[in-house]
């Protein structure tokens, strides 16, 4: 996992920590304001309060579902979806290993963007720094799963029609009452054997970079399923 020891050394700096105790007391006096904040409230104000906490912690999954809320009562006004892509990269620049962020990134990236390509640019910078980070894994995984043209919840979907076997199950929960402007693109086998062999040389050189990368091993097992059955359709 990520290495801890820079960040509890800098702890050690009277400066360092007088200024995040400041920093904590004010988030702990904005974070019930952030909670008591509806719909009905000024929603630019109260998203500008959630961004601004959660840039600074960006863990609480109550925040992250507060934004969602709020971003779905503006969507008569609509809202800019790069700014989201944005802050989940910020937040995640600050903990990549914040559930919260991965989930609402999946959130807009399944209802509202489909640019994947640079999504999978986007997890390969974060597994520079982690290669083991699952997190990131299981996003990417995500993002597969929609470039191979599986449902908007993540799932993977199975080559052969005569295959009724679950590669990668639902990460998300699609509901009908959620809005979106994304669609499920139909893949050719050509494309799809293209993106997994991008995948498989992917994660190949994780594995050799890090052996003990468990997240690389299972993202590869899964890939096998699916070039199993591409290398059977063209049979």
């Amino acid at each position: 996992g990520r290495r801890r020891q820079e960040y509890k050394d800098r702890l050690k700096d009277p400066k360092f920590s007088e200024n995040l105790v400041k920093k904590a007391q004010q988030w702990n006096t904005l974070f019930p304001q952030a909670l008591l904040m509806s719909s009905h409230s000024n929603v630019p104000q109260a998203l500008a309060l959630t961004e601004k906490l959660l840039l600074v912690n960006p863990d609480p999954l109550v925040l992250w579902n507060k934004r969602r809320r709020l971003l779905l009562a503006s969507l008569e006004h609509e809202f800019n979806i790069s700014e989201e892509l944005s802050l989940t990269a910020s937040c995640l620049q600050r903990n990549p290993k914040a559930y919260g962020a991965w989930f609402h990134r999946k959130w807009i990236v399944s209802n509202y963007t489909s640019d994947l390509q640079k999504e999978l640019d986007l997890t390969a910078l974060f597994l520079k720094q982690d290669e083991r980070n699952f997190h990131c894994w299981n996003y990417r995984s995500f993002c597969v799963g929609l470039l191979l043209g599986g449902s908007k919840d993540g799932s993977w979907p199975s080559i052969r029609l005569d295959n009724g076997d679950i590669v990668m199950g639902a990460q998300v929960v699609v509901t009908p009452t959620t809005t979106t402007t994304s669609t499920t693109t139909i893949v050719s086998e050509e494309e799809c054997t293209k993106i997994l062999s991008a995948e498989w040389d992917f994660c190949s050189q994780k594995i050799q970079d890090n052996f003990s990368n468990y997240s690389a091993l299972h993202h590869r097992s899964k890939l096998v399923l699916l070039l199993r059955d591409v290398t059977l359709s063209n049979e």
